[in-house]
């Protein structure tokens, strides 16, 4: 058995007993059946009760008392999350949610119920199913823009030879390549995850571009926007959306002029 799938069944059991837990289900490649050994275990709990803090806290005892050996709890942004990571190099990112607050989304389309007490969870991934990623004109506006600006920023680095800065800009550009790829297909954006899958090996090839040092810096800034300007105009075409790419491509090529 692949160690994360046992892992996985550790967690469920060692978890869900509590009688407040009325669903579990999972999601990410556990749920979709193509996980490898180097997967994250992806859990999360539907709560009958009213405090998240309290059962985070008790999900974090449990594990310690467990006969798991911990290596470290990841900071985590997520106020109804623990991030645990163990030493089987296995990382769990187990998350709660009272009824309340786990409503229908394109992201829980995929998601593998494991519990279900109540009907609930068969409910919202029905529902779930029923709904398409959508993205509306003034964001993709404002990330048009923001590629803009990054790629002015980029440029002016790379002038001032700091390489390590422009290779940050550059990635957050990549960045916003592949969110609008997403977005063309209606897909949730779901970043660099598995990225390598997702795409053709041209745009693999395209979007494994670095800035490391002078040498053809400022080439390697012209395929990142000649690549951007080609999907903006799909994602533009896609959604009928009425921007000046003429316009857009100006701002991508008057800069090298100085």
């Amino acid at each position: 058995m692949y160690k994360v799938k046992e892992l996985e069944g550790y967690l469920i059991d060692l978890l869900s007993a509590d009688e407040s837990v009325t669903g579990v289900f999972i999601s990410g490649s556990l749920a979709t059946g193509t996980f490898d050994n180097y997967s994250d275990v992806d859990i999360r709990f539907v709560i009958d009760r009213v405090s998240i803090t309290e059962a985070i806290a008790e999900c974090r005892n449990k594990i310690l008392n467990s006969d798991r050996k911990v290596l470290f709890f990841e900071p985590c942004w997520f106020s109804n999350a623990i991030i645990v990571h163990f030493d089987n190099f296995i990382k769990a990112d187990i998350f709660f949610y009272t009824p309340q607050i786990l409503i229908p989304s394109p992201w829980l389309k995929d998601i593998k119920i494991i519990k279900d007490n109540k009907g609930f969870l068969g409910k919202i991934k029905t529902e779930s199913q029923k709904l398409n990623f959508e993205i509306s004109e003034d964001e993709i506006n404002k990330a048009v823009d923001k590629f803009l600006a990054q790629s002015h920023e980029c440029y002016r680095r790379i002038m001032r030879s700091e390489y390590l800065y422009a290779d940050e800009l550059l990635s957050s550009m990549k960045l916003i390549i592949i969110n609008f790829c997403d977005y063309l297909f209606c897909r949730p954006p779901i970043g660099w995850y598995k990225a390598e899958k997702r795409f053709s090996e041209d745009q693999i090839l395209i979007l494994k571009q670095h800035i490391l040092d002078e040498a053809d810096a400022v080439n390697k800034l012209r395929v990142i926007n000649d690549e951007f300007l080609v999907i903006e105009d799909k994602l533009c075409r896609v959604k009928s959306i009425s921007r000046d790419i003429e316009k857009d491509k100006y701002a991508l090529e008057y800069m090298f002029k100085y």
